[in-house]
């Protein structure tokens, strides 16, 4: 069927900040604007941790406080003539600190204190490798707390050696916040640099692929929760030249896919790219899903 190709509307996932009956109003080229409430967005907040030991154990951690990413290292400074000539940033490897009140008792084998027998828990046992994911709220003016987060998953972390105070207890109770130095080995995804570390903001993408990674994630009723690797992770996110396109039975038609497939170029036009079209040469288009 063919439409004239002035009669886009993006869906609700197409653009950042659209909606169902069209996207954001496009601002003038070149012109900055301060301020404007769709702006106003801060990240706080941690919660669902998961933890997932190499048996394929996964489990909960509900004490989970806080992680601390470490910043990477400086950079090397090149000198000639006795003045910096380069600085050439070291890639950052994944370093942090995990605090939690309590963890999970699967936790105390990764630490160093396997338990033996029933209560009975050796120290200075070597751990193992585990994954992490947790989340990372973003708020903003319009939606509050319900406007977005992030994901993050941690591969092949190592728990370092660390020490613990316990304090006598006086007039309050002041809980004991445990800390562990943690570093990751990498792992590969095609075309980049190995990581150990990966993010996924909800607010780029589709609601069906955000239900069907924490599927993997956090399991169902009929499937336990696992951690996919960072490569099967980017094969389900990656839309790649996957472009919906419906019929709205009114004269118009809505395309849905990433937002680097289906976007404004100025106000008046928009541009979708590896999308199925064919031009028949009238000012009119026939387009059709891609797979």
């Amino acid at each position: 069927m063919s439409y004239p190709s002035s009669t886009l509307y993006p869906g609700a996932n197409t653009f950042p900040g659209g909606d169902a009956n069209g996207p954001p109003t496009p601002q003038p080229d070149g012109l900055l604007q301060w301020n404007r409430i769709e702006d106003r967005q801060i990240e706080t907040g941690i919660d669902r941790g998961v933890l997932y030991l190499n048996n394929g154990v996964t489990v909960p951690w509900n004490g989970l406080t806080s992680v601390e990413e470490d910043g990477g290292e400086e950079a090397v400074v090149y000198y000639v003539d006795g003045r910096p000539f380069l600085h050439f940033p070291k890639p950052k490897e994944y370093k942090g600190v995990l605090k939690a009140y309590t963890y999970p008792d699967e936790f105390s084998s990764l630490i160093g204190e396997l338990e033996i027998t029933d209560g009975m828990y050796l120290n200075s046992q070597i751990g193992d490798s585990f994954g992490l994911s947790y989340r990372t709220r973003v708020f903003d003016a319009i939606s509050g707390e319900d406007a977005a987060y992030k994901i993050h998953v941690i591969y092949n972390a190592s728990v370092v050696p660390s020490s613990k105070t316990y304090d006598t207890i006086g007039s309050e109770v002041n809980p004991l916040e445990f800390s562990w130095p943690i570093q990751a080995v990498p792992v590969n995804v095609d075309g980049y640099r190995p990581t150990a570390h990966i993010t996924i903001d909800t607010r780029h993408m589709d609601a069906t692929r955000i239900a069907a990674l924490e599927t993997l994630l956090y399991g169902t009723v009929d499937a336990p929760a696992t951690m996919p690797d960072a490569q099967a992770i980017f094969d389900l996110l990656n839309f790649g030249d996957t472009i919906v396109i419906t019929d709205n039975g009114n004269g118009t038609w809505t395309a849905e896919g990433s937002y680097h497939n289906v976007y404004l170029t100025s106000y008046y036009t928009f541009q979708i790219d590896n999308v199925n079209a064919v031009d028949n040469l009238d000012e009119t288009y026939d387009i059709s899903s891609t797979p």
